[in-house]
């Protein structure tokens, strides 16, 4: 790694991109062809539109980056489909019940079912009908009208109840009901619908109340873990949680880092993602967002490489001591590492890359390529 302290700073030129068009040497998405087949026949595959889409973006981030599964957030599928958010999640649950899609033993990941003779297209949710409205009659009003009477007539200790709402048949008291306004300058009024639809599936419907609790908490988390209330919420869906808290996101390995041992403040992950878009996206594909990034191993690798690096004498010269000289010296590293040939023809990916070895390898241009041996 010695030979990067005084790497050129300037980034790739994004003009210089091959005229040719999309290349497989910058990156393609693995599938077995049966598969692939499969899930372009209508017949076979029986799906909406929207479906297929979010099928297509599980391929792409997973076979995409040699993985059989990942954790996607539904911001994310929504942002690789272009489809809202709010219908990325019944789709993606859909699809889960047609055995399409599977989840992990902790249902923090996702990806295809390969077994294509499981999938079952009957587990659709079928759409209800409107239901007709029954025509009133004379008899009929005059029926009904003669059992309320009779009923309560006849039964002598029976309560009066003709002035309630429940005898009149009027609609249920709005006391339940959720005012999401409330709380519109600190969450996204989506997020809170989605987790009210949660609660409401785990058979623990919110309250206002509840509600106040549970964004109280997530600004917590916000303070005191540097994730925002939506992601928090997010996450509290994608977990299976009630509610969030800020350590139960630490436990998960999500939130900010703190010191190390040689004095390197928190490794800035948002920031260094934003680099690798920068300089290596056009070959290797874009980072994913924050949220899916935090508490991957591969996220635990960068922050050890930006500890390692940080404070370090090459030749006389410090690598960098700050935030600001850390953020300039990996731009100037992962320009350099996209300029080699050996980096794009590899099969490194930002999931990888960071690894202690790895990284060494890529700085020095001897990373394998997809085809075997390293490229000089």
């Amino acid at each position: 790694m010695s030979n990067l302290a005084y790497l050129p700073g300037h980034a790739p030129d994004s003009a210089q991109k091959s005229a040719k068009g999309p290349q497989v040497e910058d990156g393609y998405t693995r599938i077995a062809n049966e598969l692939y087949e499969v899930v372009n026949n209508a017949h076979a595959f029986p799906v909406t539109l929207t479906q297929l889409r979010i099928v297509h973006a599980v391929i792409r981030r997973t076979y995409g980056f040699n993985k059989t599964m990942d954790a996607l957030a539904d911001t994310q599928i929504a942002a690789d489909t272009g489809i809202p958010r709010q219908k990325v999640n019944p789709a993606k649950h859909a699809l889960i019940a047609m055995k399409v899609l599977v989840l992990s033993e902790d249902g923090r990941k996702i990806g295809i079912n390969k077994a294509y003779d499981q999938w079952d297209f009957s587990a659709r949710p079928e759409k209800k009908a409107p239901q007709r409205k029954a025509k009133s009659d004379g008899d009929t009003v005059t029926k009904k009208v003669t059992q309320s009477v009779t009923k309560s007539g006849t039964h002598k200790r029976q309560k009066d109840t003709n002035s309630t709402d429940v005898e009149l048949g009027a609609p249920k008291s709005s006391r339940n009901d959720i005012d999401f306004s409330e709380f519109a300058a600190d969450v996204d009024e989506q997020t809170l619908r989605d987790f009210a639809k949660h609660r409401k599936a785990m058979r623990k419907p919110l309250t206002q109340r509840a509600l106040r609790s549970i964004v109280k908490l997530a600004k917590r988390c916000q303070d005191q873990v540097g994730v925002s209330v939506d992601d928090a919420l997010d996450v509290a869906m994608a977990s299976g949680w009630m509610k969030v808290e800020p350590q139960w996101l630490i436990n998960a390995g999500y939130g900010k880092g703190v010191i190390s041992e040689n004095g390197a403040p928190a490794c800035p992950h948002a920031d260094i993602l934003a680099i690798w878009d920068e300089t290596c996206a056009q070959y290797k594909g874009k980072a994913p967002n924050l949220l899916d990034w935090q508490g991957t191993k591969s996220a635990e690798a960068l922050a050890e490489r930006w500890a390692e690096f940080y404070n370090v004498e090459v030749n006389g010269k410090v690598r960098y001591d700050s935030l600001e000289s850390g953020l300039a010296w990996w731009r100037m590293a992962l320009s350099r590492i996209a300029s080699l040939s050996n980096f794009r023809q590899s099969d490194a990916t930002i999931w990888d890359v960071f690894y202690k070895t790895r990284f060494s390898k890529a700085a020095n241009g001897n990373l394998p390529t997809q085809s075997g041996g390293a490229v000089r």
